[in-house]
């Protein structure tokens, strides 16, 4: 699971393509083998392998994560420098 769902992210890469053509035709072969097994008869539209973690201009970045993760880390500093300074 965790090989194919690299394959299709390393396909998307500009570089991984130029240095590795026969892993994105054998990505491509598995598409259509799955379409195929799907029953999906519709010509299938070919795989965009652009922009690769880049976030175009109407997606909005969520970094509640982040802001949580330096909460919880001034947090930790405080309390550690609060029982050096009293201790």
């Amino acid at each position: 699971k965790f090989a194919y769902q690299s394959l299709d992210f390393n396909c998307r890469d500009p570089m991984f393509r130029k240095l590795f053509p026969q892993y994105v035709e054998l990505h491509k072969e598995r598409l259509l083998a799955k379409q195929k097994a799907l029953g999906i008869t519709d010509p299938p539209a070919p795989p965009s392998y652009e922009s690769v973690g880049q976030i175009s201009a109407n997606e909005k970045v969520d970094f509640s994560g982040i802001f949580a993760t330096a909460a919880g880390v001034i947090a930790l500093l405080s309390a550690v420098f609060f029982a050096i300074r009293f201790a």
